[in-house]
């Protein structure tokens, strides 16, 4: 439980981060959009909220379509 919160704590803040504190949803829309993603495709950079953010931005088109409508 407390793994799953920290993830979307740093998720939410790294999306927050990449998007320059401007994304389309919520951060429970963003968490649920991107959680799978961040899992998939940055779970070794989890929780550092820097390294998320990077690893975000290096497989941005690797995301899914909801979660890249998060960030503009």
């Amino acid at each position: 439980m407390f793994k799953t919160f920290a993830t979307a704590a740093v998720i939410a803040l790294s999306i927050t981060t990449f998007s320059g504190n401007a994304f389309a949803g919520s951060r429970a829309e963003a968490e649920a959009a991107c959680m799978s993603d961040a899992f998939k495709f940055c779970m070794s950079a989890i929780p550092n909220v820097s390294r998320v953010e990077t690893c975000m931005k290096q497989n941005f088109t690797k995301l899914s379509p909801g979660c890249k409508a998060q960030f503009k």
